[in-house]
């Protein structure tokens, strides 16, 4: 819906780049349509540089974006919530842009590195006590993939 003919439109990677937090920065949004995620850094990389966020929810996702403050979260693999989602976002742009500047401090407390070191910490601390119980399954946990090797094929 966004652009009528994409076979029409060409992508082309940028290569290494030593400037990735302007380009962000640069940006009307930044869009992650992962299927699976822990906690991507390019989340945390686009709302430091004051981009709203438009990704699918997985992983911590739904804990570094608030829906319709910084961005939105919209169920993975759901191709029209997306579209809807970064429309919102394009339409309230200034809006958007100001209210990711004003949890800037927030994001960076909550995720920056010294609290995710003192987090880290805190968890091998628990971890390491006489009787503690293992850490619950990951609320995305994916089936590991089939170990059994591919066979290569012959044409005919």
């Amino acid at each position: 819906r966004l652009a009528p003919d994409l076979a029409a439109t060409a992508a082309r990677g940028l290569g290494p780049r030593s400037d990735v937090p302007a380009l962000l920065g640069a940006a009307d949004a930044l869009v992650l349509t992962s299927d699976s995620e822990g906690c991507p850094n390019v989340v945390l990389e686009a709302l430091a540089a004051g981009t709203p966020v438009v990704a699918a929810d997985v992983g911590d996702i739904r804990d570094m974006v608030a829906p319709g403050e910084t961005g939105f979260v919209v169920p993975a693999g759901d191709p029209d919530r997306y579209v809807e989602a970064l429309c919102e976002v394009i339409a309230r742009r200034d809006s958007f842009a100001a209210r990711v500047a004003a949890r800037r401090q927030a994001l960076a407390e909550r995720w920056g590195v010294p609290a995710m070191v003192e987090r880290t910490i805190a968890l091998w601390a628990e971890l390491a006590r006489p009787g503690a119980a293992p850490p619950a399954e990951p609320r995305d946990a994916v089936t590991p993939p089939d170990p059994t090797p591919l066979r290569p094929t012959r044409s005919p």
